[in-house]
């Protein structure tokens, strides 16, 4: 048997089973599962459950506390450095616009703010830009930080 019948033997079979109900695909996080992005779909991205990690150029990682498409504490560390600074987070989702606050209170950086800007992508992953308030500018990228709501 040839390669080609062997392969339209596969795909009909993983058609009928699919038909079935018996083998499903799981959407990418970011993705409605009728497929495409949620905005595509009529509907809106909100963050995942849990805590959102941005990991940014200067290898500090902040971690997001959020609640649907708004952002409530955060906290920032570098790795195998040791130490947490801590505060408070407003703003978060609007589309796929991230815009957020933070102040930060506890801690080393205690008395700094930083300002939050990125694009979440198709995929549910995410990336952009933060400036503190000593004009320090620095990318940032999350691998999980969106889904559709």
């Amino acid at each position: 048997m040839s390669a080609k019948t062997v392969a339209k033997m596969l795909f009909a079979a993983t058609s009928a089973l699919t038909a079935a109900g018996l083998v499903t695909a799981v959407a990418p996080a970011g993705a409605d599962p009728l497929g495409g992005p949620c905005d595509q779909q009529g509907l809106k991205y909100a963050f995942v459950p849990g805590p959102v990690i941005l990991r940014q150029d200067n290898n500090i990682e902040v971690v997001v506390d959020t609640n649907g498409d708004r952002v409530t504490t955060a906290k920032y560390f570098i790795p195998n450095q040791g130490g947490t600074t801590s505060g408070t987070a407003t703003g978060g989702l609007n589309g796929r616009t991230i815009d957020f606050n933070t102040n930060w209170n506890n801690g080393a950086g205690a008395g700094l703010s930083n300002h939050y800007t990125g694009t979440v992508n198709d995929d549910g992953s995410a990336s952009g830009t933060t400036v503190n308030s000593l004009g320090t500018s620095n990318g940032w990228t999350s691998e999980r930080l969106a889904r559709c709501a």
